[in-house]
């Protein structure tokens, strides 16, 4: 932390930033304590280290995202439609549906959002011989079920109210250079894992 801050510093002018939002992820439910007690507090110390005291203290927000959970969210009536063919499809939940209420801890300031859709793509085969084609096949491969990404609030100095914090997190899956489409995680986790993996 102290040496993005430094990082961030000289590329902007001498500047410390006012705010910082953290996306953490890899972060089970029993670790979420440790999340508050440890790490936010070696952050902060970082933070402190390196500003150090000044008339307008740096804000933070950490969110823990999570996406190893088992919850689906469906239709509570199936919504389907005809394709050509006159077979019927189950359609998911369009993609920015937020859950939060019913489902979450009640401990926890939660939400699930379903920042991308997972749709039924048509796909054209075509098999050739000697410059003609013999056939044409259409398939439909089925993606599966959206998974929604679950978001837990660990603290926010910024005091977003809960739309606004669910808005924020559903844009930031769209700045993905990699994809048109909006992805399940904010991308700047994304980016995190490329980098790891690398």
């Amino acid at each position: 932390m102290g040496e993005l801050l430094l990082q961030y510093k000289k590329q902007n002018g001498g500047r410390f930033p006012t705010a910082i939002f953290i996306f953490r992820d890899g972060v089970s439910e029993g670790q979420l304590d440790k999340l508050r007690t440890i790490e936010l507090k070696a952050i902060e110390a970082a933070v402190s280290r390196v500003i150090g005291p000044s008339k307008t203290p740096t804000k933070l927000s950490l969110i823990c995202v999570q996406k190893r959970h088992h919850t689906r969210f469906a239709y509570a009536e199936a919504k389907l439609f005809t394709d050509r063919f006159g077979n019927q499809k189950a359609l998911n939940v369009p993609k920015g549906t937020v859950v939060d209420s019913m489902i979450v801890d009640p401990d926890n300031e939660e939400f699930y959002l379903a920042s991308h859709d997972s749709p039924l793509v048509r796909f054209r085969f075509q098999c050739f011989y000697h410059s003609k084609i013999l056939k044409t096949l259409f398939a439909f491969l089925l993606q599966g079920t959206t998974k929604p990404t679950k978001y837990i609030k660990i603290r926010d100095d910024l005091r977003l109210s809960m739309t606004d914090l669910q808005n924020f997190c559903n844009y930031a899956c769209y700045q993905c250079v990699r994809t048109r489409s909006p992805i399940s995680i904010p991308t700047a986790i994304r980016y995190a894992d490329l980098c790891a993996y690398r």
